[in-house]
């Protein structure tokens, strides 16, 4: 039996834009947390991260400016020496509470790609 989709979003981000952020702390970007911070080793980490977070707040319907989810109300952390596996990505807040209201799968369909030097991430919310 197939789960219905709740919501699709899709994020597209140049890795250089990233680059002056690389040595910055979550005062001067606050769209990630200092554990997110210590794990971004590269600018494609941090493209990738904010790519999902992007797409994860599309795939919720644009419930960020109504609900006012905060960026850091989804949290990726990436395996060792990987931009593209995910070790974990986990909720909290306004995202965690609209998931939970939603009946939605805790665990979305996520998929990263690289196009023509960019970084792409796709997200599916299913729900339960």
């Amino acid at each position: 039996m197939h789960s219905k989709i709740y919501g699709i979003g899709i994020d597209i981000e140049d890795p250089a834009r990233f680059q002056k952020y690389l040595d910055k702390s979550t005062k001067q970007m606050p769209v990630f947390s200092e554990l997110e911070l210590k794990n971004y080793n590269s600018t494609a980490r941090m493209a990738y991260s904010f790519c999902i977070k992007e797409a994860v707040f599309k795939a919720l319907k644009g419930y960020r400016k109504k609900q006012k989810l905060n960026w850091t109300d989804a949290q990726i952390i990436f395996l060792d020496n990987s931009d593209f596996n995910i070790n974990k990505i986990s909720f909290s807040g306004q995202a965690e509470q609209l998931i939970a209201e939603e009946k939605l799968n805790h665990t979305p369909y996520i998929k990263l790609y690289k196009k023509n030097n960019l970084c792409v991430a796709e997200v599916i919310f299913f729900y339960k």
